[in-house]
C-alpha cells in the first residue's frame, strides 16, 4: 500500500459473530475429511468476495487468517462445551 492510498476494511471477518459461530457449528458436525473441503471452499470463496471489494491481497490474507482463527477458536469452546456437560453430574 503506498503512502497515499488507504485500506479500510469496515468489519472484519472475524468480528462477524454470527459467521464465525455458523462455520464453526458446520465443521463441528462434519466428518473430518467434509470439514477440511469444506473449510477450504469456505475460505477461498471469502478470499474471491474480499478481493471482488478491492481488497489488496495482503488484507485477503490477514483477513481470512483471522476469521479462521476465530472460528477455530469458537469450535474450540464448542468442543469444551460438550466435554464439560458431558461430565458434569446428571
Amino acid at each position: 500500500m503506498s503512502a497515499s492510498s488507504c485500506q479500510i476494511v469496515a468489519f472484519p471477518a472475524a468480528a462477524r459473530a454470527s459467521e464465525v459461530q455458523e462455520a464453526a457449528l458446520v465443521i463441528k458436525r462434519l466428518s473430518t475429511g467434509e470439514a477440511q473441503a469444506w473449510w477450504k471452499s469456505r475460505a477461498r470463496r471469502m478470499a474471491a468476495e474480499l478481493r471482488a471489494a478491492g481488497v489488496d491481497e495482503d488484507e485477503v490474507s490477514h483477513e481470512v487468517a483471522d476469521f479462521q482463527s476465530a472460528v477455530f477458536f469458537t469450535l474450540t469452546r464448542l468442543y469444551e462445551n460438550d466435554s464439560q456437560s458431558a461430565q458434569a453430574p446428571q
